[in-house]
């Protein structure tokens, strides 16, 4: 698991307690922009080290059925 980003959780805290309703809603947007950001990264690697495995694209050769 990856540990949590401390610029996120200040982001976090920002969105929920900032003085002006558009300082709010900025942190807001920024902290969704990230999010997918990192959601993306996540599948990237994933897909990534699922495509390394000849498993997975099955890629091996098919069993013998004559044996």
């Amino acid at each position: 698991m990856i540990d949590p980003d401390p610029d996120m959780a200040i982001l976090e805290h920002e969105a929920l307690t900032a003085q002006t309703p558009t300082r709010r809603a900025w942190a807001r947007r920024l902290l969704v922009r990230l999010r997918g950001h990192e959601r993306l990264r996540a599948d990237l690697t994933r897909t990534f080290s699922y495509s390394t495995t000849p498993s997975s694209h099955g890629a091996e050769d098919p069993p013998d059925s004559t044996s």
